[in-house]
C-alpha cells in the first residue's frame, strides 16, 4: 500500500467529530483528496469510500479500520484501535454522547473559547507559504515558536485560561504557517511545534469540557506528532487523545489505548532518560485513574504500583508527590472517600509547583470531602481552589457543579457566604 503524505490541518472544527465515518471524511478533506483519490490510496472504490463516510457501510471490521487509519494518517486511538499482544482490537471511536452538550451550555466558557474555535474553524490556506502570507499568517523562526509555546504552557500551568485562549490562535496559526514554509529536511522540527500547540489547545478544551473542540485539536496534534516522530511528543499527544476518549464516556476503551502508547514509549526510548521515565510513570498513573473511572479496581491498583516502580528510575517532572495526588483521585473514583481524604492529607501542597496542579489538589480534596458527607470541608477546599487559581473555579464545570450541589443541599445555613461565592463564580441560584 502506498503511503499518504503527512497532514496536519483539519477542516472546520465545528464539524462533528462523532464517528469513524466522520473522522474518515475529515482526514480525506484535510489531504484535499477526492473520494476516488482516497479510494485508490486505501484500496477501495470511491463509492465505497462514500458509503464509509456516510455510515451506509458500517466501519466495524478491525482490519478495514487499520487499513484506513494507516493510509490516511488517522490516529489509531481516535478510531479506538490498539494493539494487545500484537493482535489488533477495536472499540468505539471518540464520540460526543447523545444528549450531552459539547460545551455544557455555559456562556462563560463559550465566550472564553470563541477565538480559539474560530481559528480552528478556518480552513488552512491552500498554496503553501504564499497563500499563508496573503492571509497575513507569516512563518516565524523556530526559536520564536519555542518562546510562544513556552508562554502558552506557562499560562496553562498558572491556570490563566483567559490569557491562553487569547494567545492560542496566534500560536497555532504561526506553527502551521511555519511548518508549511519549512524545508523538507527541517519539517520534523517544525512539526513538533504544530503537535505541541494543538495538544495545548486540546488540553484547554478538556479543561473547559468542550469535547468536540478537544477531539479536533487532538486529531491535529496526533497527525503532526506522527510526522515529527519524537517518541516523547507522540506519547504526550496519545495521552491527550485518551483523556478525550475518557471524557466521552469511553474509559474502558481508553485504558488499553493509553497502555499501548506507554508500551511504545518504553520500547522506543528504553526509558533511558529521567524525562522519559517520568512521562512513562505519569502515563501509567493516568491509566490507573482511567481504570478507576471504568470501575476496574484491580487494574487501577496494579497500575498505581507499576507507576511507583517507574518513578524509581528517578528524574523528570512527575514526582512521588504527584503520584500520591493521583492515588487520591483513584480512591475517590473507586468510592473510597475515606482513603481519598487520607491520601490528600499526605500530599505536600508546597511541592506542587503550579497553580493548575494546586487547583487539581483542591478539586480532589473538595470532591473527596463531599463524598464523605462533609459539605463544610468541601466548601473550604472550594475557597482554597479559588485563591490558588480563580479562573479554575470560574470556568471549570467541577467547581460550578459542586457549588450548585452545596446550594441544593441546603448548606447555606451552615455556610452563610455560599450565596456570595456562587454569584462570584457565575452559578445562578
Amino acid at each position: 500500500m502506498s503511503t499518504s503524505p503527512p497532514w496536519h490541518q483539519l477542516p472546520p472544527a465545528q464539524a462533528a467529530v462523532g464517528n469513524p465515518g466522520e473522522l474518515l471524511r475529515l482526514a480525506r478533506t484535510a489531504h484535499r483528496m477526492s473520494l476516488e483519490q482516497a479510494g485508490r490510496l486505501c484500496g477501495y472504490s470511491g463509492s465505497t469510500m462514500s458509503r464509509f463516510e456516510t455510515g451506509r457501510r458500517k466501519l466495524t471490521d478491525v482490519n478495514v479500520l487499520h487499513r484506513l487509519a494507516d493510509a490516511l494518517g488517522i490516529p489509531p486511538g481516535m478510531l479506538g484501535l490498539t494493539s494487545v499482544n500484537n493482535r489488533p482490537a477495536t472499540t468505539a471511536a471518540v464520540r460526543v454522547p447523545e444528549g450531552r452538550s459539547i460545551d455544557g451550555g455555559d456562556m462563560d466558557r463559550r465566550n472564553l473559547l470563541a477565538g480559539v474555535l474560530v481559528t480552528l474553524a478556518t480552513p488552512p490556506a491552500v498554496g503553501g507559504p504564499s497563500a499563508a502570507r496573503a492571509a497575513a499568517v507569516l512563518p516565524v523562526s523556530l526559536d520564536r515558536l519555542r518562546a510562544e509555546l513556552a508562554a502558552g504552557r506557562a499560562d496553562f500551568a498558572a491556570a490563566r485560561y483567559e490569557q491562553l485562549a487569547r494567545r492560542l490562535p496566534g500560536l497555532v496559526q504561526a506553527a502551521e504557517a511555519t511548518w508549511d514554509a519549512t524545508a523538507h529536511d527541517r519539517r520534523a522540527g517544525a512539526g513538533a511545534f504544530v503537535a505541541l500547540s494543538h495538544d495545548l489547545g486540546a488540553r484547554l478544551m478538556i479543561k473547559m469540557h468542550h469535547t468536540e473542540g478537544a477531539a479536533a485539536c487532538s486529531v491535529r496534534a496526533s497527525q503532526a506528532a506522527r510526522v515529527c516522530g519524537e517518541p516523547a511528543i507522540v506519547a504526550l499527544v496519545d495521552r491527550t487523545v485518551t483523556v478525550v476518549m475518557r471524557r466521552t464516556g469511553q474509559a474502558r476503551q481508553a485504558q488499553p489505548v493509553l497502555l499501548d502508547a506507554a508500551t511504545r514509549l518504553r520500547a522506543d526510548t528504553g526509558l533511558a532518560s529521567g524525562r522519559d521515565a517520568s512521562l512513562y510513570a505519569s502515563m501509567l498513573a493516568t491509566a490507573a485513574y482511567t481504570a478507576a473511572i471504568a470501575d476496574r479496581r484491580d487494574d487501577a491498583l496494579t497500575l498505581v504500583e507499576e507507576a511507583e516502580g517507574a518513578l524509581g528510575r528517578g528524574g523528570g517532572g512527575f514526582t512521588p508527590n504527584d503520584l500520591t495526588l493521583y492515588k487520591a483521585g483513584v480512591a475517590r473514583m473507586l468510592g473510597d472517600y475515606g482513603h481519598a481524604v487520607s491520601l490528600i492529607g499526605r500530599v505536600r501542597l508546597d511541592l506542587l509547583p503550579t497553580p493548575e496542579r494546586r487547583a487539581r489538589y483542591w478539586e480532589d480534596a473538595a470532591l473527596s470531602w463531599v463524598g464523605r458527607g462533609r459539605p463544610g470541608r468541601a466548601y473550604e477546599a472550594l475557597r482554597e481552589a479559588e485563591r490558588a487559581a480563580p479562573q479554575e473555579v470560574r470556568y471549570r464545570p467541577w467547581a460550578k457543579q459542586l457549588t450548585s450541589r452545596l446550594l441544593a443541599g441546603g448548606a447555606c445555613s451552615e455556610l452563610p457566604d455560599l450565596r456570595q461565592f456562587a454569584t462570584r463564580v457565575g452559578v445562578s441560584m
